[in-house]
């Protein structure tokens, strides 16, 4: 049990911990509250993807709802890079 590979950001409050899901270009952080269902969104400028899942789930679902989520996060990030597609690295990924 070797947890190296997924980065832990904690956030002031200590309760939530975000991990990050890789599906190839796009990265997506994963917060968990006291909701009922999960939501994902696609935040401008940047095209940053969010995915809030209720406490207890675990990564592989939030994971697997994001993949078949992936066409849905590509033209959403499509409708803000309309002349690049995120095609190969994106150019205006932000740090």
């Amino acid at each position: 049990g070797h947890a190296g590979a997924v980065r832990h950001h904690q956030e002031p409050a200590g309760v939530s911990v975000i991990e990050t899901i890789r599906l190839g270009d796009v990265e997506i952080a994963v917060t968990r509250k006291a909701v009922k269902n999960v939501h994902l969104s696609v935040h401008p400028p940047g095209g940053h993807v969010t995915l809030v899942a209720p406490t207890g789930t675990r990564l592989e679902v939030a994971r697997a709802y994001a993949i078949s989520k992936l066409g849905w996060i590509r033209d959403q990030q499509a409708k803000l890079y309309p002349f690049t597609g995120l095609r190969g690295p994106a150019i205006f990924k932000l740090a």
